[in-house]
């Protein structure tokens, strides 16, 4: 028993010091796939700005960014499963950190992405270059489609997916920027337990912010996404058709 009790703080450090390193592999995975998310937020916003025209082209000058056979491996699927699989292993340690500030529902907003990533990852990416053998040049006339023909499937999916997004990414971003940047100041003089209580007081002082600048960008995302749902001309009609009945197996007839 003494033997047993000794190896106690030891596998205690041992843990928490894995719980941190996930913090911090989690934090950087977050951040990382939030660089994509920002650039294709902004092509859904430019159609609420300047139109769906002007979408079109910010989405195929966006694309090599990260629909690059080795970019898209890092800042999409990568980091997506980098970010799950550390959220689990955080997870299972069962140890909370104080430090955390983010709003309610983060991890069950969380656990909603995936399907909902999934199921958009397979529409606009998987399916068209399965039909089309590539899906580099499928611009919005595609999800636009769906919203005028299946509107309540097509709306409700990305609806859910704007909204779930910027709350998990808004809830999120300021402490995974501290995880990942703060860590370069460990070394800094000073009491180490005031800089914490300083940092935990900055992260709470943001959190009644948050849910407004939530409400704001789902809201504006939401516009583009009605604007995209009124394009006229879509000259892939027939193909795109083809794909929504791949992606939904109950829709062939």
């Amino acid at each position: 028993m003494p033997a047993t009790d000794s190896n106690r703080p030891a596998t205690s450090t041992s843990r928490i010091k894995l719980y941190n390193a996930l913090n911090f592999i989690q934090s950087a995975s977050a951040l990382t796939f939030s660089t994509f998310a920002v650039i294709h937020g902004a092509q859904i916003a430019a159609a609420a700005v300047y139109g769906v025209d002007v979408a079109d082209r910010w989405l195929l000058l966006g694309r090599p960014f990260y629909q690059d056979q080795h970019l898209e491996s890092i800042l999409v699927t990568g980091s997506v499963a980098v970010h799950i699989v550390s959220s689990i292993a955080k997870k299972s340690l069962g140890h909370k950190s104080s430090t955390t500030v983010v709003l309610p529902f983060h991890s069950g907003t969380g656990v909603a992405l995936i399907p909902l990533t999934t199921l958009h990852y397979l529409l606009a990416r998987t399916l068209p270059a399965k039909h089309f053998g590539d899906s580099a040049f499928v611009d919005f006339g595609h999800i636009a489609w769906g919203l005028q023909n299946w509107p309540i499937l097509t709306y409700g999916l990305h609806s859910a997916l704007i909204g779930a997004s910027a709350y998990h990414i808004i809830s999120g971003t300021s402490i995974a920027i501290q995880r990942v940047f703060g860590r370069s100041r460990k070394n800094e003089q000073g009491d180490p337990l005031k800089k914490n209580q300083l940092e935990s007081f900055k992260q709470r002082s943001i959190v009644p912010i948050k849910p407004v600048v939530v409400g704001v960008i789902s809201l504006f995302l939401l516009g583009g996404l009605i604007v995209v749902g009124q394009t006229k001309k879509i000259p892939l009609r027939k193909e795109y058709a083809q794909i929504y009945q791949m992606w939904i197996p109950l829709w062939r007839s």
